[in-house]
C-alpha cells in the first residue's frame, strides 16, 4: 500500500470515510511536539488515513530504534 496508486481499489477503500477517522486533519489533533518531530522526516497529508498510519509506523519504528541504540550503548544488550 505504501506505493499504491491513488486509483488503487485498496487505497480507495482505506480512504473511504477518512474524515471520520482523521477528524478533518489529524495533524491538528496530535501533540505539537510529535507533529514537529514527524515533520523532520517527511510531509504528511492530514486528511489521509494512509499518511496517519505511515506516521504512526514511522514514529514507533524510530522510538524502537533509539531504545535499542541506548540499550546497546550502555552495555545492557
Amino acid at each position: 500500500m505504501e506505493k499504491d496508486d491513488q486509483e488503487s481499489p485498496l487505497l480507495q477503500a482505506l480512504e473511504e470515510g477518512a474524515y471520520n477517522v482523521v477528524r478533518g486533519d489529524w495533524r491538528n489533533v496530535i501533540d505539537s511536539e510529535v507533529a514537529q518531530d514527524l515533520r523532520k522526516y517527511r510531509n504528511y497529508r492530514g486528511t489521509s488515513v494512509r499518511d496517519l498510519l505511515r506516521a504512526l509506523r514511522n514514529k514507533v519504528s524510530l522510538r524502537c530504534y533509539h531504545k535499542e541504540r541506548k540499550v546497546h550503548l550502555f552495555g545492557l544488550y
